[in-house]
């Protein structure tokens, strides 16, 4: 799955799922560089496992465990990873 079709299945934005990729929250998988994926069966597992309070975090910019995210990074669209259409 790409970036784009994860987000709007967490109700987050595009960027704030290239934060949870960063953060190590989102299963994902590096093609290259600039190419980020995220299997299927991986990320309905870990949807799956997470409930309600913490989806809302994630949501919110809170990290699951319950501390604020750190990570610094963000996705600007024009300087960071982007989606490759194979």
């Amino acid at each position: 799955m790409r970036v784009a079709e994860v987000a709007p299945i967490l109700g987050v934005s595009r960027q704030r799922a290239y934060q949870l990729i960063y953060a190590g929250e989102i299963p994902h998988i590096r093609m290259g560089e600039r190419c980020i994926r995220i299997p299927r069966g991986a990320f309905e597992t870990w949807l799956v496992s997470l409930d309600e309070r913490a989806l809302n975090k994630l949501r919110t910019n809170e990290a699951p465990g319950g501390t604020a995210e750190s990570s610094g990074q963000t996705f600007d669209g024009r300087d960071g990873p982007r989606d490759v259409e194979f």
